[in-house]
């Protein structure tokens, strides 16, 4: 849900595996027109569905559980940064309506207080784009930004009372640096290794979201652990209660 802007202090990310690649970035007449892209592969989405319903939780520790959601966390090799998995429901939360209040970019600035820009930097066909977002930190922190790429899907997922319902799935990972399409900010650290996975359905009740995400970062510089522990402790449920809020007076 995005909560590498509350969790900022996550691990190094890697290239994702994948089978082939959707487009080289070029033109046609063979001029590079921005990064190369990546190819978020079908088993890629597939793995981020089997996550939800059996998630890998090895040598991840529980962090802390709040509103309906347990945060576990675990060390990326020897980074001394963490990656985490959300897992969770939210009750009488329609969970379409949720991954579009979570991924609409024109709305998600009118309730996300930590958005502080959030842009579409280019569209590769219906599902893939190129995206820059810069996360407020609080004062006296240094904002950090993203440019990155971001695929969503719906796709069928199989809850294990044998109901077949839409899941609607979202791979995220950064994208090589580019300083014409997306210059790194004076006011910001650039994030350059950063990928996260996020799935959302609905519940076994059927009238709650199910939600599952994994991310991790490298956001540079230090975090105090006060502001871990901030977020720990209140911030991830002050969240959550905006993304209720959103999802409520989300208009399609």
């Amino acid at each position: 849900l995005g909560l590498n802007g509350l969790f900022s202090s996550t691990g190094t990310s890697k290239p994702m595996a994948a089978a082939g690649q959707e487009s080289n970035g070029a033109g046609a007449n063979g001029r590079d027109d921005g990064p190369q892209l990546p190819a978020f592969s079908d088993a890629a989405f597939e793995d981020v569905l089997r996550q939800m319903d059996s998630p890998d939780l090895t040598g991840f520790e529980e962090f802390t559980s709040t509103h309906g959601l347990t945060i576990h966390r675990r060390l990326k090799d020897n980074s001394g940064l963490y990656e985490y998995k959300v897992i969770g429901t939210q009750a009488n939360v329609d969970p379409r309506k949720c991954s579009m209040v979570c991924t609409d970019l024109d709305y998600r600035p009118k309730w996300d207080k930590y958005v502080h820009s959030l842009q579409t930097v280019k569209k590769y066909g219906s599902s893939l784009e190129l995206l820059y977002w810069q996360v407020a930190y609080p004062f006296p922190l240094t904002n950090r930004d993203y440019f990155y790429f971001r695929k969503t899907r719906t796709l069928e997922f199989k809850a294990k009372s044998g109901r077949a319902q839409p899941a609607w799935v979202t791979i995220s990972e950064t994208a090589p640096a580019d300083p014409v399409q997306c210059p790194e900010k004076s006011k910001a650290l650039r994030v350059e290794d950063f990928h996260q996975t996020m799935a959302i359905t609905a519940d076994d009740s059927g009238s709650g979201a199910r939600l599952y995400m994994h991310t991790f970062d490298n956001p540079k510089g230090s975090i105090p652990t006060w502001l871990i522990n901030y977020f720990a402790s209140g911030g991830v449920s002050s969240f959550m209660d905006s993304v209720r809020k959103a999802v409520d007076n989300y208009k399609d």
